[in-house]
């Protein structure tokens, strides 16, 4: 019996540690889930139509935001491991929160850029929101790569 009871301590001592741990999907379990996302978004976006004329433009960057918002939305309510959790956020789901801010932020003057008397020149002065948000808005995908979220990293081209 005294055999038996460091071993109950310790099981108890382990079960406790797991309770009390917040610490997210195992590595596998993330990349897995991660990786489904991705794969889910760069295919729902390459569905949709591309413009075939500028009154059409609202419509694609509309469906194409709401696409990009519901995948990095998936992607932000996953709990990676703790151990790396703040190293995704920097080099995954930050950056993609800023690529959807600055996305949202052009929704407004793209649709001016299309009800303008003339959308081709209107177009011309447009920057692109990605670019504009600057480095905040670079995912890691170099870190993404070596993770194994390889197409996490495709998907952020």
């Amino acid at each position: 019996m005294n055999a038996t009871r460091p071993a109950l301590l310790a099981a108890a001592g382990l079960i406790a540690l797991t309770a009390c741990g917040g610490s997210g999907l195992s590595k596998a379990d993330y990349v897995s889930q991660a990786t489904t996302i991705c794969k889910q978004l760069t295919g729902d976006l390459q569905k949709i139509e591309p413009p075939t004329s500028p009154e059409k433009v609202n419509e694609f960057f509309d469906k194409s935001l709401s696409v990009f918002a519901d995948g990095v939305d998936k992607l932000k309510k996953l709990d990676p491991p703790s151990a790396d959790a703040d190293k995704i956020k920097k080099a995954l789901t930050d950056p993609l929160g800023e690529r959807l801010s600055a996305l949202k932020d052009a929704q407004p003057k793209i649709k001016k850029a299309v009800e303008s008397n003339d959308p081709t020149a209107a177009f011309k002065d447009l920057k692109d929101p990605i670019a504009e948000a600057g480095p905040k808005a670079e995912v890691d995908k170099t870190f993404l790569s070596g993770y194994g979220l390889n197409d996490c990293a495709a998907a952020a081209n």
